[in-house]
């Protein structure tokens, strides 16, 4: 019986920030080797070791020499279970030059010569969240692309303060693993420490480190457990299950032995073997040759967004398919407060007189035509570019950006609009909505390969990919926890760069303008409370500041203000900020904002929205009319 053929694993180390090589290299990888280019770009930046790529051995060395020729370390392992658990510590000792840690089983003893890889792991998840958290706060705010990731002293302190484990794994002299010891806090006697031993547990666990650190030379910590995407070593938390603890030190284990093989000597290395020979990079440009575009560099960091603009209320919209909704949830709610008596003699009246039936089918009917003119719009509106645009109905495709720096309440991601509901638990039971707001009121820019163009979501359908509900104290932000067990929070969110299709009327933007005189009185009058700024005009040295030289500092601040007028008007004179999309001024005409893929997903959509309405209202037809003869029958 032959034996199955082994599995490799691909693995590469994350580099903190992209560059164009690697820009360019993720769509060519895609292309010839089936990756996903996003999942490239989420696990080769970052930090830690993450899995790229599975399969034969002979397809990964193609893959890692890609990669290696842009300074990535690769490692190609075996798909293997780890050999063993290592053994709880019980206790320790020191002397004779090294340090002894007792097992139930063993004494494993950590001389100099030997080398030692330690695992400092947090089985909270609370380090991994801060980490996150941290990439969060610098590119949500500021706005900028190269992040980078908690350093290797930020990091210990946050695994520290969470459920600290350490994991120690010894090599032989045949560099192979023959003893492992995980170290708790508080599971060990730490009078083998002596006067070096505190009250605290996690003191202990430091400490522990240290020594490991002074008795043996060749130490490598790693502290990437539950920030690396690894097969099996996925970080659970209390809602998967009541053991989850045990399955986090179970990957935890998994991880280690993993990490026991990704050694800097194992590093794979790209052999070139002529200097003049051409780069791998260039050689598969040349094989693929023009089947996908070349990837564009990228971009520089922009300067801070500026904060997003509050909402002046001015703007208030009932979605029409909604009005029939509210109408009934009215009619519905005056009955139930007359009595339930009176409900029941209502329901039946209408049911037994067929105005029910005619009701739901009217409904029904109203909504099939709403949505198939919303179709028919979307596909009779040619699509344009954010360059060429002309003012009118416009239909655009293109990427989100941010023009503010604007955040997700709750899941605190970067985006274009969220919109947060609040739901509450009533007497029964049962959810009722308390609250519910959007950022409707903060535009954003829609960006194609032509430019970008400004879009004001005000009075928007917007249809957002991303939903997320949080109950109680899991409802988390960025700065603590928000909620109690009785409320729920419901987020949906256009997360920034995501694939947005657009119909509404493009306009020219409406700017509010400061007058120019209005502002050399602003800047006058700082000059005036700045006595630093104001004595470079004054000419004689005397303190004083004569009418001859006001007029002087009058000119030139006025020439400053024209300057910075002109330069002002010149920038805001681009597409981007000349014409916005907004709601059209006929109500009758939708403004859709969607997250798709294309056009034809959307067309799909609203089609299968179509036809059970259509359905709906002809069995509503058939139900009035049954009904109605069998009242008009004598």
């Amino acid at each position: 019986m032959t034996q199955p053929a082994s599995k490799y694993l691909l693995i590469a180390q994350s580099i903190p920030s992209d560059n164009e090589k690697l820009a360019q290299l993720r769509p060519l990888l895609a292309q010839k080797y089936q990756l996903d280019a996003f999942l490239l770009k989420q696990r080769l930046i970052g930090r830690g070791p993450n899995l790229i790529a599975e399969g034969s051995r002979e397809r990964l060395e193609a893959i890692a020499a890609l990669l290696a020729e842009q300074d990535i370390g690769c490692w190609i392992i075996e798909a293997r279970p780890p050999r063993f658990a290592p053994l709880r510590l019980r206790g320790l000792r020191t002397g004779n030059g090294q340090l002894s840690l007792l097992t139930d089983e063993r004494i494993v003893s950590l001389e100099p010569q030997h080398r030692i890889l330690v695992v400092l792991a947090d089985l909270s998840g609370q380090a991994a969240a801060k980490n996150l958290k941290y990439l969060m706060a610098q590119h949500v705010y500021s706005g900028i692309r190269d992040v980078r990731p908690l350093s290797d002293e930020e990091l210990t302190k946050a695994i520290l303060r969470g459920k600290p484990v350490l994991d120690l794994y010894r090599f032989n002299d045949l560099e192979n693993v023959d003893a492992g010891v995980r170290i708790l806090p508080g599971r060990f006697d730490p009078s083998g420490l002596g006067e070096h031993a505190t009250l605290s547990a996690v003191g202990n666990l430091k400490i522990i480190l240290e020594q490991v650190r002074s008795h043996v030379q060749d130490v490598r910590l790693v502290l990437d457990f539950g920030l690396a995407n690894l097969p099996g070593c996925r970080l659970k938390n209390a809602e998967d299950g009541l053991h989850w603890q045990r399955d986090n030190l179970a990957a935890l284990t998994c991880f280690g032995w993993m990490m026991t093989e990704l050694t800097p000597s194992n590093t794979y290395n790209i052999a070139v073997p002529d200097a003049a020979a051409l780069p791998l990079l260039q050689a598969l440009c040349q094989e693929i040759g023009d089947d996908i575009p070349a990837s564009p560099p990228p971009s520089p960091a922009p300067p801070s967004l500026p904060t997003p603009p509050k909402s002046d209320g001015s703007y208030r919209s009932i979605k029409p398919q909604l009005t029939l909704g509210f109408a009934a949830a009215t009619g519905f709610g005056l009955l139930t407060t007359i009595g339930n008596d009176l409900l029941a003699t209502a329901l039946k009246f209408g049911v037994r007189t067929a105005i029910l039936p005619m009701i739901l089918s009217g409904a029904c009917l109203w909504g099939g035509f709403h949505f198939l003119r919303l179709k028919r719009y979307i596909e009779n509106t040619p699509t344009s570019k954010a360059r060429s645009l002309a003012m009118g109905l416009v239909e655009l495709q293109g990427r989100a950006v941010r023009k503010y720096a604007l955040v997700s309440p709750v899941s605190q991601l970067p985006c274009v609009y969220y919109r947060l509901r609040k739901y509450r638990r009533d007497s029964k039971n049962n959810w009722r909505l308390s609250h519910s707001t959007d950022s409707g009121h903060v535009p954003f820019y829609l960006e194609d390969d032509t430019g970008k163009v400004t879009i004001d979501p005000r009075g928007a359908s917007v249809s957002a990919r991303e939903r997320q509900e949080s109950y109680g104290d899991r409802a988390t932000s960025l700065f603590g926890t928000i909620g109690s067990s009785d409320e729920k929070w419901v987020e949906e969110v256009v997360s920034e760069g995501a694939r947005l299709f657009i119909l509404g009327e493009a306009g020219e933007s409406r700017r509010t303008r400061i007058p120019l005189r209005a502002r050399v009185t602003k800047a006058l009058q700082e000059l005036k409370r700045n006595p630093e700024a104001l004595q470079q005009y004054d000419r004689n040295g005397d303190g004083l500041i004569c009418e001859t030289e006001w007029e002087q500092a009058r000119s030139t601040i006025e020439q400053h203000v024209l300057e910075q007028s002109l330069a002002t008007e010149h920038m805001q004179s681009t597409q981007s900020e000349r014409v916005v999309i907004k709601r059209p001024h006929r109500r009758s005409i939708p403004f859709v904002i969607a997250q798709t893929e294309s056009e034809l997903h959307l067309v799909r959509n609203y089609t299968l929205l179509t036809l059970p309405l259509f359905a709906g209202a002809l069995a509503g037809v058939t139900w009035s009319l049954m009904t109605l003869k069998n009242y008009l029958q004598p």
